[in-house]
């Protein structure tokens, strides 16, 4: 889906996050901006730590005390009312998230029927009817014998039903937008085959927009529309999820790439990614993945910041031409 052909559900421009780490602060999400059409799903990779999931926490503001957000949300209600609202707002304006945990994000002392129903109470929804919907969201995103185990605790589902049942209970707000923190991290790959195919199918039924944050670049090529490539609290390249992953114009996205398995042109030995990425607290002038890159120059020590747009998509690399001779490897 091409995401200039509808206006935008959810606008984020120059997102940053502040925290305090003892006498100084840092900024882990620093300057973010992305936007996501309605029906489309935008994936989020990158290393652990480079920002993914705090960015999605902080469109909800789930963010720890005493932490500073600043930058813009701005959500359309409806494809002529468009709003600047605060993460507080979203919460209750058509925005879900699933959580990358199930056994901590469920509640121990629910059982998981009633779990789902609270948000389908929460629109409206009678107890009875609310009853009824969670067997059904159940059902649909494959817990099988849905109304039997809607009746359980979540101590006694395994990893795979607790996530469907997070997924389930996400859903019953009827969500125009939902979030997802790497949802399927912990499953084995035939788990995770059967929990993103009726994600697929349900947000493609209910015309549900999806932000997919994830470091998996296999999960991203099956269920994104685009793709937004994080490393230390910046998007470096943004595109959609065929042109950047057929052609990444920006070295760390060839290299996330030459490090997957599945993305390989043969079986030759995988390519890991020398160092470490930067602590927040020191990050580097320029381009911060220079000091890892095979393919730095002197400016890009001293480079400013910016997605400009090379081809088809947008990267953040000042010398994306000489990454040419590598994809063509």
């Amino acid at each position: 889906m091409d995401a200039t052909m509808s206006p935008a559900l959810l606008d984020v421009q120059d997102l940053r996050v502040r925290l305090k780490a003892g006498t100084t602060e840092i900024a882990p999400v620093d300057g973010v901006t992305f936007s996501v059409a309605r029906g489309e799903a935008l994936g989020i990779v990158g290393e652990s730590g480079s920002g993914k999931s705090l960015t999605l926490k902080a469109i909800l503001g789930l963010l720890p005390p005493g932490s500073k957000l600043d930058g813009s949300l701005r959500f359309s209600v409806s494809a002529d009312d468009v709003e600047e609202v605060g993460p507080d707002q979203m919460r209750g304006r058509g925005v879900s998230m699933i959580f990358q945990e199930p056994m901590t994000a469920l509640n121990p002392t629910m059982r998981v029927g009633r779990l789902v129903a609270e948000g389908a109470r929460g629109i409206g929804l009678s107890r009875r009817d609310a009853k009824r919907r969670s067997v059904e969201l159940l059902d649909a995103v494959g817990v099988p014998n849905a109304r039997e185990r809607s009746r359980m605790w979540p101590h006694e589902l395994s990893g795979g039903l607790r996530q469907r049942v997070m997924i389930a209970a996400a859903l019953s707000t009827e969500p125009a937008l939902l979030l997802c923190d790497e949802p399927t991290t912990a499953l084995d790959v035939t788990v995770q085959d059967q929990i993103l195919g009726p994600l697929a199918q349900l947000r493609r039924d209910l015309d549900m927009a999806m932000v997919f944050v994830t470091h998996d670049l296999a999960v991203i090529a099956e269920v994104c529309d685009r793709i937004a490539v994080m490393y230390a609290g910046r998007i470096v390249e943004l595109g959609s999820t065929q042109d950047v992953l057929a052609a990444p114009q920006h070295p760390y996205t060839a290299a996330l790439l030459a490090s997957a398995p599945s993305f390989q042109k043969g079986s030759g030995r995988l390519e890991g990614i020398g160092g470490q990425p930067p602590d927040p607290r020191a990050f580097p002038p320029g381009c911060r993945f220079a000091p890892r890159c095979r393919l730095v120059r002197d400016d890009c020590h001293t480079a400013a910041h910016q997605l400009t747009m090379v081809g088809s998509h947008e990267t953040a690399c000042v010398h994306p031409e000489l990454l040419l001779p590598e994809v063509a490897k």
